[in-house]
């Protein structure tokens, strides 16, 4: 979420902002069992790791003469290994334990987080004040995989793709096979969020300390590439809230630079959406509607150098 720096009363400043930066979470993405009868909260679940990405990115704030302040913040991801993801199917719709498992190693293809927003003072006493904000914000997350192995059950007639009741002659985790590192799956998730927030500002003789928390619904959506299938789904779904703090430091060096120290927690709770499934041809194979289902956190810290120009 947006911090702005120091304000200086009287005038209108530029700020600009290179930083450096990590970050850790995890997007999960769901598949509910529309249709089946079973107790299985799910049919399908994925876990994508953020762990850790390294961003860079570059911050501007304008700030005017009676201490409004607006914002934009660009991070980055850097494209590489980034954690794993598990792949989860119970398919066995009459058994509370996962009957399919595949492990991925996960490289991230491009990742974006991007925040614009405004911060103004509600209440000032001394050299505190206490701030509202609103704006919009966007997490915006791709991989690709490797797969590295799959531990799958098979049914009596010796295949693994099915969904039923599990009986005579079905077996259970048997089929344990290490993957060659091809392709398996690749995934795309954007949660889009406009969000209002307070926070609170300390300025010291030398020093800025910014904190803030800010609420949101979220607009998500994702597309889902299962390669060996041949199948593309996409999803949307509407939920939230998203909740997010944030807190940064700031410690003046010169007159005109800074050093900047941030941190930011994101989380929003399990969303259920919709679904639709094409084929690699772009046939259309069907939709699902609370079919599929979206859960994102996030914690990320950075360092920068701010100028005031």
């Amino acid at each position: 979420m947006f911090l702005a720096g120091a304000p200086v009363f009287g005038e209108v400043v530029f700020e600009l902002e290179p930083n450096v930066g990590v970050a850790v979470g995890m997007a999960r993405e769901i598949v509910y069992p529309v249709g089946y009868s079973t107790d299985n909260p799910y049919l399908s679940e994925l876990r994508w790791d953020i762990k850790p990405a390294l961003m860079v990115g570059v911050s501007a704030a304008l700030e005017t003469p009676r201490d409004l302040n607006v914002g934009l913040d660009i991070q980055g991801a850097l494209p590489i290994s980034s954690g794993r993801m598990y792949d989860y199917d119970w398919l066995y719709l009459n058994r509370d334990d996962w009957s399919h498992r595949s492990l991925h190693d996960i490289k991230i293809e491009h990742a974006f987080i991007i925040d614009v927003g405004i911060s103004a003072p509600m209440l000032r006493r001394w050299n505190w004040s206490l701030r509202f904000s609103a704006g919009y914000h966007l997490d915006w997350w791709s991989w690709n995989d490797a797969v590295l192995e799959r531990l799958y059950s098979t049914n009596k007639d010796g295949i693994t793709d099915f969904t039923e009741v599990f009986g005579s002659g079905d077996k259970f985790r048997d089929l344990h096979v290490l993957g060659d590192g091809s392709p398996g799956i690749s995934y795309e998730v954007a949660y889009h969020v406009p969000y209002a927030g307070i926070g609170f500002r300390y300025t010291g003789h030398r020093t800025v300390f910014d904190t803030s928390l800010v609420l949101g619904p979220v607009f998500v959506g994702s597309h889902d590439h299962h390669i060996v299938r041949g199948l593309h789904f996409y999803d949307f779904g509407i939920g939230g809230p998203w909740l997010g703090w944030d807190g940064s430091m700031e410690w003046r060096i010169s007159q005109n630079g800074s050093l900047m120290f941030a941190g930011e927690i994101v989380w929003t709770p399990e969303i259920v959406g919709n679904t639709a499934a094409y084929t690699d041809e772009g046939v259309y194979q069907g939709s699902t509607a609370k079919g599929a289902g979206f859960q994102f956190w996030r914690i990320g810290a950075t360092i920068g150098y701010r100028f005031t120009l």
